[in-house]
């Protein structure tokens, strides 16, 4: 059976980080799925580490990595790429945005259809007004 790398850069996340990893923990186990989740907290200004550390007790499948500043989503996932030990590498964002559970749909597109790699994409963005807005303003201005 194969192993699967979760790789979670976590930016000031203090207040979803512990449901973000609990909801991951609740996919791989009850799917029944070897795997583990490498956690790179990338220079967070909150506790974001703090309870990072506390899931680590609860978890043996964390890994847990600090940055002592900010670098970046891009150089958190590289580090945890090179932490990884699975057979495959999973990104996912520490806001839930995209949900733990949707995994599945990644792992079965990638067995059945014998792909190295595979990429999930919104049917529709769930994003706030104002994200919108400012995403749509800042284009404008490009």
């Amino acid at each position: 059976m194969p192993k699967y790398s979760v790789v979670i850069p976590v930016y000031n996340s203090a207040d979803i980080v512990a449901e973000t990893v609990d909801r991951v923990a609740g996919f791989f186990n009850d799917s029944g799925l070897d795997y583990e989740m490498v956690l790179v907290n990338d220079g967070s200004c909150d506790n974001s580490w703090d309870i990072i550390l506390g899931k680590t007790k609860e978890n043996p499948h964390i890994i847990a990595i600090d940055f002592l500043k900010n670098y970046g989503q891009h150089t958190a996932n590289f580090c945890g790429f090179k932490e990884s030990t699975g057979d495959y590498v999973i990104t996912l964002d520490d806001d839930l945005q995209n949900p733990p559970e949707e995994i599945i749909h990644l792992i079965k597109k990638a067995e059945e259809e014998n792909y190295d790699l595979v990429i999930g994409q919104f049917e529709k963005k769930r994003h706030p007004f104002y994200r919108r807005l400012g995403s749509y303003l800042i284009g404008k201005l490009n």
